[in-house]
């Protein structure tokens, strides 16, 4: 796993950034990943479920896999039985492992919407595999229970298809260091926050400030927030608006007054957003990123407003694979 750290280091040296010191890589287990896309493709007798081959439509009929969470694994049975039920040649099964079922994505499947005898014999199918909600093209089709993901304590249920990290080891890894990088920030605001896997356990400790694209999972941010105030949960109200950070980056005036600043942008990273960062005050700012290179570019951005990079951390989520993840500290003057 040491060539992932240098993967790091290089990308950071392309950017004029050799001298940032680089921590030992993270590592998460095996065995750990809570969601996958299956490619799924109907068979004379059954149906062909798992992954497309390197560079090919062929479809590898999953039986064993060394990433998948175990209990994902166990439902394959029943996943393809569900697959089976929907009766349409080809599609794609999105699947998340949530604390009390399985939440179903499936998209690019050419159907009519199932009634009568057909869904009755799809809703059998979908209690027998464990599913509390099934989308297809991103509607809701069926729901026995609203699907939930903890953050911190604090149950969210996230929209269709909406970002999670990939399993809940990587994702207490980087929580743990963003609350390590915010240390005792009292008002932070969280760029990309996404269904809030970072906002919700910093809102335990500190006021918060959340941003994001995606109003579908700045809603379940919210709701889960304000559900988790009214069971008792120790939590600081949250301030979420849907806000396209691409086109309209939260400018200087915005931030200021912020103790902190929390980024984690797609893979294409945020340039937009780290120029008006680095022109601003924000004594603190914590980058998190899966691309290292779009990292180091948006990193040269904030050291030449101003910011010291302290440090990084990489962190092995994506095990067997050439991905990465890191975390990054930046501290004003």
């Amino acid at each position: 796993r040491a060539w992932k750290r240098e993967r790091v280091i290089e990308a950071l040296a392309r950017a004029g950034l050799g001298d940032v010191p680089v921590n030992d890589l993270v590592a998460t287990p095996p065995a750990t990943r809570r969601r996958a896309t299956f490619a799924v493709r109907r068979l004379k007798g059954g149906v062909a479920l798992g992954f497309n081959e390197r560079q090919s439509s062929n479809i590898v009929d999953l039986k064993k896999c060394l990433i998948l969470h175990p209990d994902l694994l166990a439902r394959l049975g029943g996943l393809r039985a569900l697959a089976v039920s929907l009766g349409t040649p080809s599609f794609d099964l999105a699947v998340t492992l949530c604390r009390n079922g399985l939440d179903i994505d499936i998209t690019g499947a050419r159907m009519e919407e199932p009634r009568g005898a057909a869904l009755l014999k799809i809703t059998d199918v979908a209690t027998a595999a464990g599913c509390m909600r099934i989308c297809i093209n991103g509607e809701a089709l069926i729901t026995f229970e609203p699907p939930l993901i903890d953050f911190d304590g604090v149950a969210v249920t996230p929209p269709p298809g909406a970002f999670l990290q990939a399993s809940k080891e990587g994702e207490a890894a980087l929580i743990g260091l963003v609350k390590k990088g915010v240390g005792g920030a009292r008002k932070i605001c969280d760029l990309f926050a996404g269904c809030g896997s970072f906002a919700l356990p910093l809102a335990r400790s500190a006021s918060l400030s959340a941003y994001d694209s995606d109003a579908g999972a700045i809603g379940a941010l919210s709701t889960g927030a304000a559900n988790a105030q009214r069971a008792g949960l120790a939590i600081n109200p949250v301030r979420a608006e849907a806000r396209d950070l691409f086109e309209r980056p939260l400018q200087v005036d915005e931030l200021s007054g912020f103790d902190a600043a929390v980024f984690d942008p797609p893979r294409a990273g945020a340039r937009a957003q780290a120029e008006t960062l680095a022109a601003s005050r924000v004594p603190l700012v914590i980058g998190v990123s899966c691309n290292p290179a779009t990292f180091a570019r948006d990193a040269a951005l904030l050291v030449a407003g101003g910011y010291r990079l302290e440090e990084v951390t990489p962190v092995d989520q994506f095990v067997y694979s050439s991905h990465v993840e890191l975390v990054g500290v930046f501290r004003k003057g």
